[in-house]
């Protein structure tokens, strides 16, 4: 996954506020089912994916619930990937992940969004499309520098 795979209208579901918050959850919308958990191509696609949407800072950890140390900490992206890493096992099954860590959305892009109009029942498809457009550009506008 690359930045510009992320922003095609198939992956666009990634980017939705609250759209996952396990790495089951990213896995399975990326494609992946829990018999596929293993794979290294899956382990890349994730941690691809994860860089993509931290650097974007629309991402953030809600919890480390494996590693409560790290809860409230400024921590690189890098670092953060890291832990992530360790924490995923190669027999991690689909139970695991439930015990590693949770992801959050950064408040500035839930704030904006919802300024915008949009609901938990919002179509995030159209409302991309109708209210935002270019939504890559609409982040780069939009969000503040934090990290």
């Amino acid at each position: 996954m690359n930045r510009k795979e992320l922003f095609q209208p198939h992956n666009m579901n990634l980017l939705c506020p609250h759209s996952f918050e396990y790495l089951h959850e990213l896995l399975g919308m990326l494609g992946y089912s829990s018999k596929q958990y293993h794979l290294q191509e899956a382990r890349e696609k994730v941690f691809d994916t994860l860089e993509i949407l931290f650097d974007l800072e629309i991402l953030n950890i809600y919890d480390w619930v494996k590693k409560p140390d790290l809860n409230n900490k400024k921590i690189p992206v890098k670092k953060i990937l890291q832990e992530i890493d360790t924490l995923w096992d190669i027999n991690s099954e689909f139970d695991h992940f439930y015990d590693f860590l949770i992801f959050g959305n950064e408040n500035w892009y839930v704030e904006q969004l919802i300024k915008l109009g949009l609901t938990h029942t919002t179509n995030w498809l159209l409302f991309v499309k109708y209210e935002i457009g270019d939504l890559e550009n609409w982040i780069e506008e939009n969000r503040p520098r934090i990290r």
